[in-house]
């Protein structure tokens, strides 16, 4: 990560560790890469869901959910006074999706879904906390599969690291 840039008065803007700005060219790659997964998933019969940033605690961290507690920015819903969290993982919420609006569906439902998630603290390995997310549920695999969420890697543009794996497209 680089240090803080800096204004023409000499006052610096900080980020959060663990946070920071994507800068062209890396931001555009990571865009373009994101919408290729996407297109090729949905060529494939996957249809694009986008859970909210942001819900009630009691139903991102339910179920599935409760594995990300300790990973989970909380706040505060100054209409409701209810807590609320950020999003650390979208794969629980895909599964609230498929569990409650779309439970007439016909099975297997083929969803796919990409964007951006927080995490309280990085890990040693890869110290951000924002990352990107793009998945396609279930794997092409198989339905029985829980599949892992890929991560977007902007900083090796040539193959990014998605998940465990490196794809070229």
């Amino acid at each position: 990560m680089t240090s803080a840039p800096t204004n023409n008065a000499g006052e610096k803007f900080l980020l959060p560790a663990g946070l920071g700005d994507g800068l062209p060219p890396e931001a555009g790659f990571e865009a373009a890469m994101v919408e290729r997964l996407v297109a090729s998933f949905a060529r494939w019969g996957y249809e694009r869901v986008k859970p909210p940033l942001i819900e009630f605690e009691d139903s991102l961290l339910a179920g599935p959910g409760e594995a990300m507690a300790a990973h989970t920015f909380r706040l505060m819903d100054p209409v409701s006074q209810r807590m609320m969290g950020l999003r650390a993982d979208m794969t629980p919420q895909v599964g609230r999706i498929a569990a409650s609006r779309l439970l007439n569906m016909p099975r297997p439902l083929r969803l796919s879904y990409a964007g951006q998630v927080l995490r309280m603290k990085g890990e040693q390995m890869r110290p951000e906390r924002q990352l990107g997310q793009v998945l396609q549920h279930p794997p092409r695999t198989g339905d029985r599969v829980m599949p892992e969420p890929m991560q977007v890697d902007h900083r090796d543009p040539a193959t990014p690291l998605l998940g465990r794996h490196r794809w070229a497209l």
